[in-house]
């Protein structure tokens, strides 16, 4: 299904996260990121979910997002909260839960962590998409993912400034790739190297630019485009 509001599910109405009891707080892996996508603090419980969470916020499809949501219920009052939820440009949801393959098993022919399938009822009921994330899935995107750790905190606290970023925009060509050498070259003699990356990173993060970062460790021939 699809819903046009981005702070709305069509299937659990409004989104706001659940509280992580302070049992979990204790015992597992707590991470504390700032979401430049949602302006707020958001927590994550484990290492594997701050990957993801880094892809969820460089994903230009994703227009909405929020941890440790949806809760699901059964009638005993037993829940399962999942680790994430979130919404593309074209109104359609999905839910995510993040897990190390070890804690998978197949049920009714799908692979799911080892509690949720007694809730999986539910998710067909509702006939959401679920997508379950692992260390091997995350694995594939690792060089991505490095980056963008690399990258993401200096984006957090960022200035935007109009003027540098129109100069980048005017810099960045159609036919062919800059390599991130160049831009520094242009802009060193009126900007320091860290606004400049920075702002240029702003602009892949906005999908404004094209970076080669999927595919290549981030360095001075990193590669940008438009």
């Amino acid at each position: 299904m699809k819903y046009s509001n981005h702070k709305y599910s069509f299937y659990w109405g409004q989104v706001t996260p659940h509280k992580i009891s302070k049992g979990r707080v204790i015992s597992n892996d707590i991470y504390y990121l700032y979401s430049i996508k949602l302006q707020r603090l958001i927590t994550l419980e484990s290492r594997l979910e701050y990957y993801n969470w880094l892809l969820i916020e460089i994903d230009h499809d994703i227009t909405s997002a929020c941890e440790q949501f949806p809760r699901l219920a059964k009638k005993n009052g037993e829940y399962y909260t999942m680790d994430a939820w979130i919404k593309n440009k074209n109104g359609e949801e999905a839910i995510i839960e993040v897990k190390e393959s070890k804690h998978l098993i197949e049920y009714n022919g799908v692979t799911l962590p080892k509690r949720l399938h007694k809730f999986y009822g539910l998710i067909e009921k509702q006939g959401v998409s679920l997508k379950v994330i692992t260390e091997k899935s995350l694995r594939n995107q690792s060089t991505l993912i490095q980056n963008w750790i690399e990258i993401y905190p200096f984006l957090i606290t960022l200035s935007k400034n109009t003027l540098l970023i129109k100069r980048i925009l005017s810099l960045c060509s159609a036919i062919y790739d800059k390599s991130l050498e160049e831009f520094l070259f242009e802009l060193k003699s009126d900007y320091s190297t860290q606004e400049i990356i920075s702002h240029i990173f702003l602009l892949a993060l906005e999908g404004k630019v094209q970076t080669d970062l999927q595919s290549a460790q981030l360095s001075n021939r990193t590669q940008i485009s438009v």
